[in-house]
């Protein structure tokens, strides 16, 4: 395999994956992106001038999904070097997005994504959590992906490519949609006269246990509270002040998900 790389795309992920296959002892041939001061914050970090323009073996594009057909775009009118594998890190977006970029210049196309949050450019600490993820592969040549992943001694799994709008949604459930549940649990606390200052202090010990718990006990045996004490009266309460207190949507987001927990628990789903 030559080591060599591109990155299209030199924010959270692009500037965390290129420090990851700088430790592992690749070359960094080429970086783009949209956002000059992106790129000068990226270029600053790492130096890829001496090979600046030359082919890489893998070109990674770790871009916003809203950007993909502009890069599509761009790509089929050679815009950028071509590389011999083609690997986007988005993990909305299918392998075949691309199809038609593999079939003009014969190359393999994968979608390598990593089931981990980074929220900022620090190079090491995205390193780091990178490392601890779990990355989904789909696309060309399972084989091959199979060997890359291993040979940087990341964990992975191969994800059928016409599947990944589940593994998506299942993601954004699991991230995005547990801090939206949290944000709605800090302003029905304000009511209380829980400051939002004072909410992640107070609430987030709460928070750490419950993760522990599925840690220790696997998700499906983690649950305790009053939907396991099947203290229906309460929750009913609870919906009722929610909806009186004018929180609609925290009413909304009570209901929908101690029904939907009280469903699982009584057909032992």
């Amino acid at each position: 395999m030559n080591k060599t790389f591109s990155i299209l795309g030199t924010g959270k992920i692009g500037t965390a994956l290129t420090a990851l296959l700088l430790e592992k002892g690749w070359d960094l041939c080429y970086a783009y992106d949209q956002s000059e001061k992106h790129l000068n914050d990226f270029l600053n970090k790492f130096s890829p001038e001496k090979n600046r323009n030359k082919p890489s073996d893998c070109l990674f594009i770790c871009i916003k999904d809203d950007n993909f057909s502009v890069c599509f775009n761009d790509l089929m009118k050679g815009v950028y070097p071509i590389s011999n594998h083609l690997i986007h890190t988005s993990g909305f977006h299918k392998a075949a997005f691309f199809q038609a970029v593999k079939d003009k210049y014969s190359i393999g196309i994968h979608s390598f994504h990593p089931m981990i949050s980074v929220i900022n450019t620090d190079p090491s600490e995205g390193s780091a959590l990178l490392k601890k993820a779990w990355w989904a592969l789909s696309g060309d040549d399972a084989g091959w992906m199979d060997a890359f992943m291993s040979e940087l001694e990341l964990s992975h799994f191969i994800l059928d490519d016409e599947k990944k709008d589940f593994y998506h949604a299942a993601a954004v459930m699991t991230a995005n949609l547990i801090i939206g549940v949290l944000r709605a649990a800090e302003k029905t606390a304000s009511v209380a006269g829980i400051h939002p200052d004072e909410y992640e202090k107070i609430y987030l010990p709460l928070v750490d246990s419950v993760i522990e718990h599925v840690h220790q006990e696997g998700l499906h045996h983690a649950l305790g509270g009053p939907i396991v004490r099947r203290d229906f009266k309460l929750l009913n309460r609870e919906k009722e002040i929610l909806k009186i207190a004018g929180l609609s949507s925290e009413h909304d987001i009570y209901s929908l998900l101690s029904d939907y927990l009280i469903h699982l628990t009584e057909n032992k789903i």
